[in-house]
């Protein structure tokens, strides 16, 4: 694997593990405006439970890059492509809610301008 392709690689994963974490300090601003009577708890529940879906599924694909052999897979944009095909699968099949895939997208298009500048 070329030092670009494992800093790509490298940076996937702790950009998404920032993801989860994001989503989290999300969910308690949520929590903070239902206790500001700002949103009603059924908004808040709906949130919170839209929340936990997005970051359990980006868990999953973090949990599937550590399967990943980026070595074999060369270059950059091979790297790119088996990791958005990955993450349409699993969000297709664990219907994961849809905002996953563009925020993971959005995550690979900024790491790979960096990388490749």
């Amino acid at each position: 694997m070329s030092d670009k392709t494992r800093l790509f690689f490298n940076i996937l994963k702790a950009e998404l593990e920032a993801l989860t974490d994001d989503l989290a300090c999300s969910g308690g601003q949520c929590r903070a405006k239902m206790e500001r009577q700002e949103i009603g708890t059924c908004l808040y529940q709906e949130n919170e439970a839209l929340l936990t879906q997005e970051a359990c599924g980006i868990v999953v694909i973090l949990n599937q890059l550590d399967d990943l052999d980026p070595d074999n897979l060369g270059s950059i944009d091979n790297l790119v492509e088996k990791v958005r095909g990955m993450v349409r699968e699993l969000t297709k099949n664990h219907e994961y809610p849809a905002a996953v895939l563009p925020l993971i997208n959005a995550k690979v298009e900024k790491i790979r301008a960096y990388v490749n500048q």
